[in-house]
């Protein structure tokens, strides 16, 4: 099956990246194709196209809802991967070092800004205050700083208007009345840098229900098992 992607146009070059390596493997020309633009345009050109008969989408909820209603006149196929918001869960027999280490891991690298990112942990209570007490003491030895440099944990937010977005919901989840243990604050005056944030709060609010897509972790205890799976 021929492929034509269309990357989100804040990240442009590994796309293209992308496409080089495929050229040099010796792919015929032609089964897998880049366009570079605005969803509005480019985007939305490629989801009208009747000769393009299945999209995958990987973005935001509203976007996910207008390419299905656009999608929809021409009966074609979909694959939607929208807001996600993955949860870690953490029970009191785990092995705590390696869930700390995971947890870590899963929300703090790439910025956050992956949807595959656990950006809510849900943990027993028994253990809630001291497994919250190191994921804070970790996050915030979390070294932020340029990505070229080796040492950095944390680069820069892909653009200026996504660190305004995440920034909004650090100050959503304190006017919710979640407690920010560590983090959520702008580094310096250029670059998009932000300390990793996290929080604790319950299932209920913005910060545990939407997609930040940034360096923010919402933590939530829960009872037993079926009280996790339900959350």
């Amino acid at each position: 099956n021929t492929v034509i992607l269309k990357p989100a146009e804040w990240s442009p070059l590994t796309a293209w990246k992308l496409a080089e390596i495929i050229a040099e493997a010796d792919l015929p020309p032609g089964v897998f194709n880049v366009v570079q633009g605005y969803g509005e345009e480019a985007g939305a050109a490629l989801v009208a196209h009747p000769l393009v008969p299945l999209i995958t989408l990987t973005g935001e909820t509203t976007t996910g809802s207008l390419v299905m209603e656009n999608a929809a006149d021409q009966l074609k196929r979909l694959s939607l991967e929208l807001g996600g918001k993955s949860p870690v869960l953490i029970f009191a027999d785990a092995d705590l070092d390696r869930a700390l280490d995971a947890t870590v891991f899963q929300i703090y690298s790439f910025n956050g800004e992956r949807c595959t990112a656990n950006s809510r942990a849900l943990i027993e209570e028994s253990i809630f205050d001291a497994f919250v007490q190191k994921l804070a003491d970790r996050a915030a030895r979390v070294k932020v700083g340029h990505p070229l440099d080796p040492a950095t944990e944390i680069g820069p937010l892909i653009h200026p208007a996504h660190l305004e977005r995440v920034l909004g919901y650090i100050d959503v989840g304190q006017q919710e009345g979640a407690r920010l243990l560590t983090g959520g604050r702008r580094i310096g005056a250029e670059g998009n840098y932000l300390s990793p944030a996290l929080f604790t709060g319950t299932n209920r609010m913005r910060i545990a229900q939407e997609e930040i897509f940034g360096p923010v972790l919402t933590a939530i205890p829960f009872k037993e098992e079926a009280d996790a799976l339900a959350q």
